[in-house]
């Protein structure tokens, strides 16, 4: 377990597993389930929206955490969230759902690039535009961005 917490950034320390779930930040409580999730050496994580609770910066860390977690031990993510900046920088395939149905699924989506589906046009149309225009803090996996299917 303490293998798990260094490698989730967490303190790898006997006194760290004694804390009581009020006095961990909600970084850490999110790092924990990820280690947690981790225990087992899973072919697949399900991440339903696990930066929605944090701060931008937090939020780039966990997400850098999930590029390594898949890069390093070839575990599949599922994220599953409405933050299209998040699904962005770490998605190499989007699925888009739009009334319970699979309206579209394809390379990740490139913000920059217009979307062809209505849905997804309503919904690349609601992210401010200077967040558009900023660079992501995690690296694609890509060299060259792929076109945007919708």
């Amino acid at each position: 377990m303490l293998e798990l917490l260094a490698r989730v950034s967490l303190p790898a320390e006997e006194s760290f597993l004694q804390l009581r779930s009020g006095q961990l930040s909600v970084g850490q409580g999110q790092r924990l389930l990820i280690a947690l999730a981790l225990l087992h050496a899973p072919r697949l994580i399900v991440a339903d929206e696990p930066t929605s609770a944090l701060d931008v910066i937090t939020q780039q860390e966990i997400l850098a955490l999930f590029r390594r977690i898949s890069d390093e031990s070839g575990t599949a993510i599922l994220f599953i969230s409405h933050d299209l900046l998040s699904v962005a920088q770490i998605c190499d395939r989007v699925a888009i759902l739009y009334g319970e149905r699979l309206s579209r699924l394809g390379p990740r989506l490139r913000c920059s690039n217009a979307p062809r589906h209505p849905y997804a046009q309503r919904l690349i149309g609601a992210i401010p535009r200077l967040a558009l225009e900023s660079r992501p803090a995690v690296a694609p996996r890509r060299s060259q961005p792929d076109p945007c299917p919708w």
